[in-house]
């Protein structure tokens, strides 16, 4: 590929300041050498138009999208500066934690008025063809299904897509990056209905502890709720009067603390479970399968069934190394209120009764996003198209909330074929 010989800035903050870009993270200056001699060298191939060609045949990641995604490329060719900062981010990449945790300090460069703004709008999608064939190369050399690696890929679409419909602009953020990255680090797999997370740690507050005779009973743990049993500090839950701290403690040969209630509070009482009749089988650090509700498909109680027991078979001859303890969910769908606002035989309603749900600091937003698809919006505005828009929309011109507490279950909850 013949590079572009327009040349960037000599430093790093010479080329922000020519694309306006107001926060980038301090250890990107000792990166910028190396991307803007690449640059010199051989221009952008991540733009390569024939380069994206090759790897969507033989990938199949974008569809109809496609000829738009190469017009954005074709663009960033025509910038030297926006292309050396696309590199830039493809060796800040490298350091795939580091990489994470300056998203939330980065800001990206922004068309100026009255310029095609397009090449912008989709500058982080274009970190992620180049980076599709060690990826699918690592699934190979788990077993990964081809139907699998396939429709795991199509979720950047799916993301683009989603992109689209909330922000009524082609685009795609950094926040859609990171969620494509979980694919890209071969953590999440589509796998039939769901979007399944390897995940190394559950995170969840609470101590999850079995009698003999198999019941189960969660422990809050390190969290401070409302006196509501909720956790303080979600919306309409800020409080502090009657509010308490709840950590699990042992004392005298048994476990204390606040039980889950069957709507997902904790009791304002302690219980205390006796070492000789309980034992501990899910903790904070304890590895599970997360579980992602993707919008475009049923939530049929067997087609979620079917897609539980297809990422066990899945996990258990691929992952061999990963010894999870439970699937875990923390989503707006967890939430308990949903059963006092939709129909006992919703579909939505038999996909949280599987799960045990227990208190998690929410925003309450995410019906926003994922229900509405509408970000930044007022509930006056939102549409009412069908029961559960309708429910959500009084529910929160009553002055309530949806919140997104998390959800747990086992293995052994799973109904056989």
């Amino acid at each position: 590929m013949e590079a572009d010989l327009r040349m960037p800035p000599e430093t790093l903050d010479l080329l922000l300041d020519k694309l306006a870009v107001r926060r980038c993270p301090p250890r990107w200056q000792d990166l910028y050498g190396l991307a803007r001699a690449r640059y010199l060298r051989e221009g952008c191939p991540l733009v390569d138009e024939d380069h994206l060609r090759r790897l969507n045949e033989t990938y199949g990641m974008f569809t109809d999208p496609f000829p738009r995604i190469l017009a954005g490329a074709a663009l960033l060719r025509s910038q030297p500066d926006l292309a050396c900062f696309l590199l830039l981010m493809q060796a800040a990449m490298a350091d795939r934690s580091a990489f994470r945790a300056e998203l939330a300090e980065l800001d990206l460069p922004e068309a100026p008025q009255g310029a095609d703004s397009l090449g912008h709008n989709l500058l982080p999608l274009f970190l992620l063809p180049p980076a599709v064939p060690a990826t699918v190369a690592a699934w190979q050399a788990r077993g990964i299904p081809g139907d699998i690696q396939r429709r795991s890929l199509q979720s950047f679409e799916g993301s683009l897509r989603m992109h689209i419909r909330r922000y009524k602009r082609f685009g795609f953020s950094l926040g859609d990056l990171s969620w494509c990255l979980g694919y890209i680090d071969g953590r999440l797999l589509r796998i039939g209905r769901f979007n399944i997370e390897i995940k190394p740690r559950f995170g969840g507050h609470v101590q999850v502890f079995r009698h003999r005779d198999g019941r189960i009973c969660p422990l809050v743990d390190q969290l401070t709720l409302h006196r509501s049993g909720f956790a303080l500090g979600s919306p309409g839950l800020t409080d502090e009067d009657g509010s308490y701290e709840a950590a699990v403690r042992w004392h005298d040969g048994a476990w204390h603390g606040y039980p889950v209630l069957g709507d997902g509070r904790a009791a304002r009482e302690e219980v205390s479970l006796a070492q000789d009749d309980w034992h501990l089988v899910l903790t904070a650090d304890d590895p599970v399968l997360g579980v992602h509700i993707p919008a475009d498909e049923s939530l049929a109680p067997a087609v979620c069934e079917q897609s539980y027991r297809d990422a066990v078979r899945l996990v258990d001859a691929c992952f061999p190394d990963f010894p999870y303890k439970a699937f875990s969910c923390h989503s707006w769908m967890m939430d308990p209120q949903l059963r006092l606002l939709l129909r006992p035989d919703a579909n939505l309603v038999a996909f949280q009764s599987k799960y045990t749900v227990f208190p998690s600091k929410s925003s309450g937003k995410a019906v926003f996003r994922f229900v509405f698809e509408m970000p930044d919006s007022s509930p006056e505005d939102w549409p009412e198209t069908t029961s559960l828009e309708r429910a959500l929309k009084k529910h929160y011109l009553s002055g309530h909330f949806i919140y997104e507490p998390g959800g747990f279950f086992f293995p052994s909850a799973i109904r056989p074929d």
